[in-house]
């Protein structure tokens, strides 16, 4: 099947404008933070706040040598220290809310630690290779043996153990492998992988889970995320290991996705993805991006591209936010939220990304 027509459209340029939109309402550049809500003054709580990170660095990848660009990645960079959390451990870890309270999600510092493994490579500087290092070490205080391993969600409470930290953890341990070599990476990738896909995948579909209970009760809710960290996984250990396995199941996985699993082609040749939360599907195009170097169907992100500049063009209210379902119109201005906008304008940059390294 071929949607390549989905590809003619400017998507550097929409990613620009939206982020453009996102910097001048919601972006303090007295206080180096981010707001949660259009509407409000309240600071965004980190979830949100990285979100925000991980489309101002697709921005600098879009536009590399702008210092514009650099400047604002640097700033926003910056706004992360408020949310650290002055401990007696010696870990470096960050709470979810601005200026250090509230309670600690390593699901949140798994994702601070791939925007700081990021930052060392957009930025070539290794000092943030080493907050990554340190922010991953926190995340797997978080494992134990319960349940036969993997990590818990929260540290304040320890009671399930969720795709979204084990999955992402599995993904950047490969990740910290192929940049250090240091075999303790590789085996914690292979460990927290290996967990997750036997009590989180269904094997139905291989699609996954949200959770398991320390009575061994799933919440069976699909998340593209979860998904998406997986397949991300899968690929960077199939491209360390070149176990066939690896492979196998990122494919498996990723058609299913594709295929009904969280969307589906129309008769007029778009893609509607089911329950689109932007933020969410920017894992699930990580996910395709990391297996396309040895699985290249270009559906993977013709279905992305389709999607999102529909949004783009379709669905932007008075005040230039797109809906965050990516199809309905004129979403009310006290909805309109950092994360769902910066998610987009990351998908936005990352197709652009890759029609540019791949020539489409």
């Amino acid at each position: 099947m071929g949607h390549a027509d989905c590809l003619n459209f400017d998507f550097k340029a929409a990613g620009h404008e939206l982020l453009a939109a996102i910097r001048k309402d919601f972006w303090d550049p007295v206080g180096y933070f981010g707001k949660e809500k259009l509407i409000g003054t309240a600071k965004a709580f980190l979830w949100p706040y990285g979100g925000h990170v991980e489309a101002v660095a697709a921005q600098l990848e879009n536009y590399p040598t702008c210092e514009k660009a650099k400047q604002m990645y640097l700033d926003t960079l910056m706004g992360i220290l408020p949310y650290t959390v002055c401990r007696e451990d010696g870990h470096l870890a960050y709470a979810a809310a601005n200026g250090g309270g509230g309670d600690i999600f390593y699901d949140d510092n798994v994702w601070i630690a791939i925007i700081y493994l990021n930052a060392s490579h957009i930025l070539k500087d290794k000092r943030f290779l080493k907050l990554a290092e340190r922010v991953t070490e926190f995340c797997y205080s978080g494992w134990d043996e319960k349940l036969g391993g993997g990590v818990y969600w929260q540290e304040n409470d320890k009671s399930s153990k969720n795709t979204c930290i084990n999955a992402p953890l599995a993904k950047v341990s490969a990740q910290l492998y192929k940049e250090t070599k240091n075999q303790k990476y590789l085996d914690w990738a292979v460990k927290l992988y290996d967990w997750t896909k036997k009590n989180l995948m269904d094997p139905s579909d291989y699609l996954y889970w949200d959770n398991i209970n320390l009575e061994g009760k799933i919440q069976e809710w699909k998340f593209t995320y979860n998904t998406g960290c997986m397949i991300g996984a899968a690929a960077h250990l199939y491209d360390i290991t070149r176990e066939e396995k690896y492979l196998t199941d990122a494919k498996n996985t990723a058609m299913s996705a594709l295929n009904g699993g969280f969307g589906s082609w129309d008769e007029k040749g778009d893609y509607h993805f089911t329950d689109p939360n932007p933020w969410f599907m920017t894992w699930l195009l990580d996910g395709y991006m990391a297996l396309y170097p040895f699985d290249p169907n270009d559906e993977y992100i013709e279905s992305f591209a389709s999607a999102v500049s529909y949004c783009v063009q379709n669905t932007k209210n008075a005040s230039g936010y797109v809906h965050k379902d990516w199809k309905s119109k004129d979403m009310a201005d006290d909805q309109v939220h950092i994360l769902d906008q910066s998610g987009t304008v990351r998908v936005l940059f990352d197709v652009q990304t890759w029609k540019d390294t791949y020539g489409k």
